[in-house]
């Protein structure tokens, strides 16, 4: 089953609160692997991607440390794969729904216990400036809530589409 939600950031919508965060893609990853002092091993690996575009990202690095890397082609695989799996810009969506609100025939807009972590939900965003208007299909990732009615939902993150 595939969740509907709506969002519109001047009317309103079945998903209220939303905080859409944006991460920028890795650029650089340093890495550390068996040994110690001068003898431990070290790799670099950067992608000149998004270093050479005319507005770029700020740059993004991490650290690694793979005390099971013994030489350099492995340790630079375990960085590589690492920048290749941060290699796209990324945004995440969270939002709250209420779980007695009804509909004008007086149905619930969300059946309780009908929506949970894993489920795919369409979620159409329309009127916030930092995202296209449009509909995105994606995965719900956790739910929380407190003895109210309201439900946090955070889903997983995908592919920024202003990326």
């Amino acid at each position: 089953m595939i969740h509907h939600l709506t969002c519109s950031a001047s009317l309103g919508g079945t998903l209220s609160d939303v905080v859409i965060d944006h991460a920028s893609p890795m650029m650089r990853v340093y890495a550390t692997g068996a040994g110690s002092d001068i003898g431990t091993t070290c790799a670099y690996v950067e992608k000149q991607k998004y270093l050479q575009i005319p507005h770029p990202y700020p740059l993004r690095e991490t650290t690694l440390s793979m005390s099971d890397a013994e030489n350099y082609t492995d340790l630079a695989g375990y960085a590589t794969a690492l920048l290749d799996a941060n290699d796209e810009p990324l945004m995440q969506i969270t939002g709250v729904i209420h779980v007695d609100e009804t509909t004008s025939m007086g149905g619930p807009v969300h059946q309780f216990a009908s929506m949970w972590p894993g489920d795919l939900a369409d979620v159409h965003m329309s009127g916030y400036p930092d995202l296209p208007d449009g509909d995105y299909r994606m995965r719900v990732m956790s739910m929380s809530g407190t003895e109210s009615d309201e439900v946090t939902i955070k889903f997983n993150p995908v592919a920024d589409p202003t990326g």
